[in-house]
């Protein structure tokens, strides 16, 4: 499930449109990643960091049947709060919808909560601005 939902959001036409991107051999790819940013530089600005909050299945009388239910919190990153805000919308448009991405069927995922946090200062001068978006996606094997 993880794999699918991180290539489902960098094949997302509004997220390659809207993230910053991270070299990748020849070209790029854009900055939405599992736990951490990988680049302070500007080109990789905004960014999108993926953590599960909560890993939940669901079960019937004979155990799991198979449906995932976790939150994961979308943390978008700008060097504008206005950069970070555009991304997080372009996420929700990406995440919310249901589909069927590699092997993985993702139900319509719901925004639980969404917060400002504080700007954050990084070596070098650069100032980020965040803000976390925690949803529920149900996913199965498709």
């Amino acid at each position: 499930m993880r794999g699918d939902l991180l290539a489902r959001l960098r094949a997302h036409p509004a997220v390659i449109a809207t993230a910053g991107t991270i070299p990748l051999g020849q070209g790029t790819r854009p900055a939405v990643d599992w736990l951490e940013r990988h680049s302070d530089e500007a080109t990789a600005f905004p960014a999108c960091v993926l953590q599960v909050i909560a890993r939940v299945g669901s079960y019937d009388h004979d155990g799991p049947d198979g449906l995932e239910l976790p939150r994961i919190r979308l943390m978008s990153f700008g060097t504008s709060f206005d950069q970070a805000d555009a991304l997080q919308k372009v996420l929700r448009t990406a995440i919310e919808p249901k589909t069927t991405h590699g092997s993985t069927r993702f139900g319509p995922a719901k925004l639980v909560l969404e917060r400002d946090l504080p700007p954050e200062d990084l070596p070098g001068g650069l100032t980020i601005f965040r803000i976390a978006g925690d949803y529920v996606i149900p996913a199965a094997p498709a």
